[in-house]
């Protein structure tokens, strides 16, 4: 019965989606006459398009078919190669083979086991949401050390893998040799890929992986090795796709390649994240929907930019028509501490402490400071709004821009004609609507899905709906409110005001932890089943669960533009949206804290490489600080202030070490006036080795204090030999102490 219905719906929502299609295609039709050189033109440049979704796809498919990792930084990668490609073709000048085959067969290869060695293999039992982080913040890691080294402002054109102008003439059109080749390296990679996956020995061993990793490891066949080669093909795809479509944008872009990804997600959910054949099946109709676009329709107006979310649109239609299917990541999790709920007492206490550190700051720094520090907090009241979400509920939700932006806007549209508390809470109660529409996508998607699913309504929003007329099309100054009767037009009263507001909400939350909802959250969170199975209404909870996070994010949102002074499209990107998700989850994704020990990183990240550091200091930290976190997941799947305020009251001595040692660090690489990248090395470094003195040190005195003297060889193994200690020995009170002595046990003195 349940299939009918599941069936029937998906039906319905099959011919809601042709309807749509049918409706925009008669609204942007260019009356372009639909002919056999039309369409044969449609599917010429379909073809080299599919052939980048496929190759890039494929590389998402492999990797997570063997790993159970989905990696988000797949773009990054292949950004790296075609830069490394570029650096030996162009300003190298090695010939375009020998550089091809070093990009692809050398640096793509051993890139793609130090990734796994160092990272992904680490991270291969973790949950999923610091899967998905880890990889995004390896991503922004290789974007921020690849600006380092090329500079963006500069040009990197890499030029058609065969030179000149000529090609396959069909259809009264020309395809050039270099588009040729991509569709020729897509069948390639297939044919490989197939030969590999069903004749060979690791193809036969991965795919046992896949179907089930407990009775593969049975057989014999090791994890490690089929993570390496898994790694291998998906850096080795990320590469090639990389250099295949670097000669269509005409300058390589770090960022325009690191996100090139996104668009061929919909390839990889088309073939279920499993079937390769599939995939390129979804790439070939993606290409084929990107094509017939730009051949017979045309957009213009405020619907100009639709084209470029078209591979987003159809990620949403594929994950939304697909039958439901909860992702299986095949291992289990590691176990980690879990955050701790405080008590309304401490909640209150804490936040009145918030608030006098506020105002003293805001009568003491400069104004510079005191406005990065007010977008810290409303940045932080932003991700208060994820903690529910993604803390307690486990909804991977990657979009809380794309929530705060109807925040933003509401806050300029309403400016002036409503008081500025009601402002709030309208932005908030209309973001909350948004949020429940949000909502609908996770009451059938699990998982990775719906973590899909909010990327592609990130993208959506911010590529599509921001930049319309009337919403977020151009800047606009927005005035800060006066409360009240107080003026809050000055950085100090306006900071004062966003951490009350913070403290408020935060509160709240602790209290809505506390409450029948916040147990039902968690409850759904570890197990839906045994949720349901008391009882509890799980479309209920998801939505209540999805209006909270989007009444505290359109809040958020208002104070954001109001903190800056201005609202711009340009506040909510993409990319910005994901990597501050990262940051919530380094802190504490499950905490009232973690927020606002996010976002006040993220304020002091400017205000430390604006006023004191020099040079690219500022760069290297913003490049490499990522990646740390990334590695920090490791160990704190749950995020950082769980782990230190226990790993505080228990080594407080060792934490105090840390920090001295990385406040050492960088101070003597300041002092040096070395490179960012070096400098911050040398500070992380200090941090380790801080940490690693002061645990010696209290090894040593735990042992002077237990008695103990050092032990020696000698000491170190047992004679068995020794008639005194043999098994028919009498257990006498002088053997007792020799054996106590031996094993190292205090209070035993040698006989």
């Amino acid at each position: 019965m349940n299939g009918a219905i599941a069936a029937t719906r998906r039906h319905f929502g099959a011919v809601l989606v042709a309807a749509a299609a049918v409706w925009v295609g008669q609204a942007a039709w260019s009356h372009q006459p639909v002919t056999v050189d039309s369409l044969g033109r449609l599917v010429m440049f379909a073809l080299p398009i599919a052939g980048i979704y496929a190759v890039n796809a494929t590389g998402l498919v492999v990797v997570y078919s063997a790993t159970g990792i989905f990696n988000l930084a797949q773009g990054s990668i292949g950004m790296f190669g075609a830069f490394i490609y570029w650096t030996l073709l162009v300003a190298g000048h090695v010939p375009e083979i020998l550089a091809l085959v070093l990009a692809v067969f050398v640096f793509a290869p051993l890139f793609g086991l130090l990734l796994d060695a160092v990272l992904m293999r680490r991270l291969a039992g973790a949950s999923l949401i610091a899967k998905l982080v880890g990889t995004l913040g390896l991503g922004l890691t290789l974007l921020g050390v690849a600006n380092l080294i090329w500079n963006p402002n500069s040009a990197h054109a890499i030029p058609p893998l065969i030179g000149g102008t000529g090609g396959i003439k069909a259809f009264g059109i020309i395809l050039p040799w270099h588009r040729v080749i991509t569709i020729g390296a897509a069948l390639g990679l297939a044919l490989l890929l197939r030969w590999l996956l069903f004749r060979t020995r690791v193809g036969i061993s991965m795919r046992a992986i896949v179907d089930n990793s407990d009775l593969g490891s049975l057989y014999g066949i090791r994890h490690a090795r089929v993570s390496g080669i898994a790694w291998i093909l998906g850096s080795g795809c990320a590469t090639i796709a990389s250099i295949l479509i670097a000669p269509e944008l005409g300058n390589l872009s770090a960022q325009t390649l690191s996100l090139l990804i996104i668009d061929a997600f919909a390839a990889a959910v088309f073939g279920r994240l499993k079937s390769l054949p599939m995939t390129y099946v979804g790439a070939l109709l993606l290409g084929l929907v990107v094509s017939f676009s730009g051949t017979f329709l045309q957009f213009g107006g405020r619907w100009a930019q639709l084209p470029a979310a078209i591979p987003s649109i159809a990620l949403l239609v594929v994950l939304v028509l697909l039958p439901s299917r909860t992702v299986q990541l095949g291992r289990p999790l590691r176990t980690y501490r879990i955050e701790s709920v405080p008590s309304l007492r401490t909640a209150l206490s804490a936040a009145g402490v918030a608030v006098a550190v506020a105002a003293l700051l805001g009568a003491v720094l400069p104004l510079a400071d005191l406005v990065a520090l007010a977008v810290g907090v409303t940045t932080a009241i932003i991700l208060l709004g994820l903690v529910p979400l993604i803390g307690w509920a486990g909804q991977p939700f990657l979009a809380p821009f794309a929530l705060a932006g109807v925040g933003a806007w509401l806050a300029w549209r309403l400016e002036g004609d409503l008081p500025a508390l009601v402002i709030l809470v309208v932005a908030g109660v209309v973001t909350a609507s948004v949020g429940i529409l949000t909502a609908l996508p996770a009451l059938r998607l699990r998982g990775l899905y719906m973590a899909l699913a909010s990327l592609a309504f990130a993208n959506i929003a911010v590529s599509i709906v921001f930049p319309l007329p009337g919403m977020l099309e151009s800047d606009h100054a927005v005035t800060r409110p006066r409360v009240l009767g107080i003026n809050l037009d000055s950085a100090a009263s306006f900071l004062v005001f966003s951490v009350v507001i913070y403290v408020l909400l935060a509160v709240g939350m602790v209290w809505v932890r506390r409450s029948r909802l916040g147990r039902r959250m968690v409850a759904t969170r570890d197990s839906e089943a045994g949720a349901a199975g008391v009882g509890i209404r799980l479309a209920l909870t998801t939505g209540s669960v999805f209006a909270v996070s989007g009444l505290i994010a359109g809040v958020g949102g208002a104070m954001l533009v109001e903190a800056q002074k201005f609202v711009s499209v340009d506040l909510f990107p993409l990319i910005g949206g994901v990597s501050i998700v990262l940051s919530l989850v380094v802190f504490g994704v499950g905490t009232t804290s973690g927020p606002l020990l996010a976002g006040l990183s993220l304020a002091m990240t400017t205000i430390v490489s604006t006023n004191w550091l020099h040079g690219t200091w500022g760069e290297g930290l913003s490049a490499v600080g990522p990646s740390l976190a990334a590695l920090g997941l490791i160990n704190f799947p749950r995020g950082s202030v769980p782990q230190v305020v226990a790993g505080a009251k228990e080594h407080p001595v060792a934490l105090g070490g840390r920090v001295l040692g990385l406040a050492a660090g960088g101070t003597l690489g300041i002092a040096l006036h070395l490179p960012g990248l070096v400098g911050v090395a040398l500070a992380v470094s200090g941090a380790m080795a801080g940490g690693l003195i002061v645990s010696l040190i209290e090894d040593r005195r735990h042992d002077a204090l237990s008695g103990l003297r050092p032990r020696r060889a000698s000491d170190s193994v047992l004679d068995v030999d020794d008639p005194g200690l043999g098994l028919t020995a009498e257990l006498n009170e002088s053997v007792r102490t020799r054996l106590d002595v031996l094993l190292g046990i205090s209070g035993g003195v040698p006989s």
